[in-house]
């Protein structure tokens, strides 16, 4: 990790570059210390459960392990140039205490500044949960509609909104 400057309000970024990485294809990133009045996305996420999927990207030239929720919103926004990102699991060092107290203090100037706050809900799901559960609102839907409301049901059971952290990204965007 670059170091950071705690008197300046430094902050990780996350450059997730649109090439991938030439020795074996994995998902390309670098950590680049900035500004926190620089251009930049924030990502409003669920970290997800661990999971033994062994997912990697590369991260300033080292393998970087990641979970499959953050993994899926990475491969999603890769676009052509490079992209400037502020993601929590990332342009924090997990293992330093007193940085990522620092930082989670930070947290609600670096979703306030950024240009925009993006809000990854998780992969689709094929089978969503919810909608079976309102049988008596049926009678209300009409059946060319039904595809459209299990849709909706599915983007309002998705585990993003039961966290509490998201009145502060989301609300803050």
């Amino acid at each position: 990790y670059p170091i950071l400057d705690r008197l300046s309000g430094t902050i990780r970024l996350l450059v997730l570059s649109q090439d991938l990485h030439p020795e074996d294809g994995r998902l390309r990133c670098r950590l680049v210390v900035s500004s926190i009045d620089a251009k930049y996305e924030a990502l409003s996420y669920s970290w997800g459960t661990p999971d033994s999927f062994d997912l990697k990207i590369w991260v300033n030239d080292c393998h970087f392990a990641v979970r499959q929720n953050l993994y899926c919103a990475l491969t999603a926004l890769r676009t052509t140039g490079d992209r400037y990102l502020w993601i929590d699991a990332l342009c924090i060092n997990q293992d330093d205490s007193n940085e990522k107290g620092h930082q989670v203090g930070m947290m609600d100037l670096i979703y306030e500044k950024a240009e925009q706050v993006l809000v990854w809900l998780g992969c689709r799901n094929k089978n969503p949960r919810g909608f079976d559960e309102w049988v008596h609102f049926r009678p209300f839907f009409r059946l060319k509609w039904v595809a459209h409301w299990k849709q909706l049901a599915e983007i309002f059971t998705v585990p993003y909104w039961k966290r509490l952290w998201i009145v502060q990204e989301f609300g803050l965007a």
